[in-house]
């Protein structure tokens, strides 16, 4: 999801900055982290109270983890759907630590309640989550980042739960130099896609 958040930003940098080539890598949270610590990485993404104490935190939005389902589940129907609800709404799927942050594991494991294993399906990745909600077999608890909505899937506010500061992460002293000014881009992108949302709720 993070990949698709970026697209925005990326397509402004590669006008604006056209000799910064980005490397994207896909790696387990916890290993981010170290390798960001390292300098073998610039930036990252994380909730705010996952990110290094150390490291500067830029939110880029307040992120809600939503219920996301299929149109046919029955879930789809409703306009919310409350924690409880969801501890007995069927199929969930979750990832697994370290691959998940911990404060989407947490939001995960609310939902789970105390359902069999056997309505647990436990993923790699939060991208394998998509596809097993999208063909109707789980609901998931995800993060609604800005830009990553897939239309084929229904998403549903939590009700009573918070949402997430959501934001880009860096070491200023082991940063390039176009790290800030892509932050920046990163945070206008966000803002215009909130602002973009509040329209169309407002249509």
């Amino acid at each position: 999801a993070e990949l698709r958040l970026l697209r925005p930003a990326l397509e402004q940098l590669r006008t604006a900055r056209p000799e910064v080539l980005p490397v994207l890598r896909l790696i387990p949270f916890d290993a981010v982290e170290n390798l960001l610590e390292e300098g073998a990485i610039q930036l990252m993404f994380s909730f705010r109270s996952s990110a290094p104490a150390k490291a500067r935190f830029v939110e880029l939005c307040r992120c809600p983890i939503l219920c996301v389902c299929a149109p046919g589940h029955p879930l789809a129907a409703r306009d919310s759907v409350t924690l409880e609800e969801l501890q007995t709404a069927g199929r969930i799927a979750v990832c697994r630590p370290p691959v998940c942050p911990p404060d989407l594991f947490a939001a995960q494991t609310t939902a789970v309640g105390s359902r069999p294993t056997g309505e647990i399906l436990f993923c790699d990745s939060q991208e394998a989550l998509f596809p097993l909600a999208a063909a109707g077999y789980c609901f998931a608890r995800l993060p609604d980042y800005p830009n990553t909505r897939q239309p084929e899937l229904r998403y549903l506010p939590v009700l009573g739960a918070d949402p997430l500061p959501f934001g880009a992460v860096y070491f200023p002293q082991k940063s390039g130099p176009f790290v800030r000014p892509f932050v920046e881009l990163l945070r206008t992108c966000a803002e215009e896609d909130a602002l973009a949302s509040e329209a169309e709720k407002k249509d």
